[in-house]
């Protein structure tokens, strides 16, 4: 059950239907074979374990009948003989299991997201050290309860080249700032998307409301290093929030869509799957802080989903990720991966114990997938 089995495919192979002039099992039959396979699956290991493994048919399969077996539901591939010596048939076979399957494709949603931002907190190479290793083995003990979670470690640039070299697995590591110098002008202190990317970075953190209201980043600035960083290959979590005195004011929805707005001008339609956008309700955050009721949380994701939706369409409405990041514990997470608009959490406290840390990801995992268990059942699946 630990395993991680998104690296797992299972081949049916009806031994009596292999070789030349056999003949194939038919389709209706391979459906009822795969469809008890994913069955067991959901049943003996998981939802996400169900989802995640590929289920593929290996039965003399040609580029004459790829295309029946390709529309199965439960078939996510194949495995061929003689079709793989010959470079058109193999290509044909390629071509065909794309094809049928590009619609239902285009339906998935990336993998939840969950960001550790561990600002200055701290400040030694033994403890980066510690707390990679810790990470490390908790992850490797949880793969298969972790496969739909993607886990990004934001520690300050002095560690980004220390903890992505020790980083094992599927884990990332990503920058909590970036600044991208002009063309030709080498800037004393800066650290551009470009170095970021060459030391193995996948994330960038920009518009933080450290950034925003401490050091008084405005939106142009804050929306030119986003359009540099996702140029450079790098994705980008865009933080908006509103301040106390916004929300009181009933401008929240407003002050977060222009924000919005202002920060992913430049952003390409094909990149929106490297985009998360997190919300931050500043007047949440800190120690001791009330954390953004789970109602409240959920109208501002939606109308944030909504305006992505309307200004760029529903692929990337589908492809962009909706963080909440307001105080989020090890408590209270299920309440807000209950939400149908919350794909993730960025966290701070949390994010430097192991235990809550992993506890908030098995949390996020569990409960999106008991989603997608009652959503299947709903349609009958």
């Amino acid at each position: 059950k630990d395993m991680d089995w998104s690296k797992i495919s299972i081949a049916y192979e009806p031994v009596w239907a292999i070789g030349e002039g056999a003949q194939p099992c038919s389709p209706e039959e391979t459906q009822r074979v795969h469809s008890a396979l994913r069955g067991w699956l959901k049943e003996h290991v998981g939802e996400t374990a169900a989802r995640s493994c590929r289920l593929v048919y290996t039965g003399s399969v040609n580029e004459g009948n790829a295309a029946q077996f390709a529309q199965l539901p439960d078939v996510d591939g194949f495995v061929v003989g003689r079709a793989g010596l010959d470079a058109e048939k193999l290509l044909s076979i390629c071509s065909t299991l794309v094809e049928r399957k590009a619609p239902e494709r285009q339906q998935v949603k990336p993998k939840f997201w969950v960001g550790a931002n561990w600002k200055c907190s701290i400040q030694t190479s033994q403890g980066v050290d510690a707390l990679v290793g810790q990470i490390n083995d908790a992850w490797a003990q949880e793969a298969g309860a972790l496969a739909d979670v993607e886990l990004c470690l934001f520690p300050p640039y002095a560690y980004l080249d220390r903890v992505r070299r020790q980083l094992r697995g599927q884990l990332h590591v990503g920058s909590q700032n970036a600044w991208d110098a002009k063309p030709g002008f080498n800037s004393t202190g800066v650290v551009s998307a470009e170095m970021l990317n060459s030391v193995g970075c996948k994330w960038v953190l920009l518009g933080h409301s450290d950034r925003r209201n401490v050091l008084l980043e405005a939106d142009g600035l804050i929306a030119e290093k986003m359009t540099r960083c996702l140029a450079r290959g790098l994705s980008v979590n865009l933080t908006i929030g509103e301040k106390l005195e916004e929300r009181q004011a009933g401008k929240a929805i407003e002050t977060l869509l222009r924000q919005l707005e202002a920060g992913t001008t430049g952003v390409p339609a094909d990149a929106w799957s490297r985009v998360a956008v997190s919300y931050e309700p500043v007047w949440a955050i800190g120690e001791g802080a009330m954390p953004c009721s789970p109602e409240d949380a959920q109208a501002v994701h939606a109308a944030l989903r909504g305006w992505v939706r309307d200004h760029a369409g529903d692929e990337a409405a589908r492809q962009c990720r909706l963080i909440y990041t307001g105080s989020v514990s090890a408590e209270n997470a299920a309440q807000y991966a209950r939400l149908p608009d919350v794909d993730g959490f960025v966290v701070g406290r949390a994010g430097l114990d192991v235990a809550k840390l992993l506890s908030v990801c098995k949390t996020l995992a569990a409960v999106k997938a008991e989603e997608c268990a009652a959503a299947d059942n709903l349609k009958g699946v």
